[in-house]
């Protein structure tokens, strides 16, 4: 016995047709086009949203690669987030307890800033001494702090330092601000 084969079925319906409009129009039906609209309902119906929300909106076609990374950014916003309110916390808790000022972060913020431009000539000074203390060797800079120890312990050892130490420290800033401004003398 051969084998039998099963007939195909349709599995859609036909398409409707809608009918000619030569056809007559029956009289007793009642004609709604020529009705007045009481209501106006061309917007009631409307599939078109007029309003779209972007957080609700996401990327369909993100791989799940994308899908990943995106979760581990977000985690890693919160995670710092938290993070740097504790470090603030503690911050703040560090600045209050000293003695004499407590917090000035509040003060410092609330004043404003004042940012003086540099001249080019101001900029090519600060660039050439930045570019001289960084190409000084170790043992250069061994020999200067060296020095400097010592020369901080003459004035330590100086009588005048040791009467009335912030009145010679003034008088020595005095001088030292005059010799800038008359380099000549």
């Amino acid at each position: 016995m051969g084998k039998v084969k099963k007939v195909r079925q349709k599995l859609h319906q036909k398409a409707v047709r809608f009918p000619d409009e030569k056809q007559t129009i029956d009289p007793m039906k009642a004609n709604e086009s020529s009705l007045p609209s009481i209501f106006p309902t061309s917007c009631l119906f409307n599939d078109k949203e007029t309003t779209k929300d972007v957080s609700t909106t996401k990327n369909t076609t993100a791989s799940k690669k994308d899908k990943r990374k995106e979760r581990h950014e977000r985690f890693l916003k919160k995670l710092h987030g938290t993070r740097a309110v504790e470090e603030s916390i503690k911050r703040a808790e560090k600045r209050a307890q000293t003695v004499i000022v407590g917090d000035m972060e509040p003060l410092l913020s609330a004043l404003p800033t004042i940012a003086l431009p540099k001249t080019s000539k101001e900029n090519s000074n600060t660039n050439q001494e930045n570019s001289k203390k960084n190409k000084l060797s170790r043992a250069t800079r061994q020999k200067q702090q060296n020095a400097d120890i010592e020369h901080f312990k003459q004035v330590l050892k100086h009588p005048s330092y040791q009467s009335n130490p912030i009145s010679a420290i003034s008088e020595h800033l005095k001088i030292a601000v005059q010799r800038e401004a008359d380099p000549k003398t």
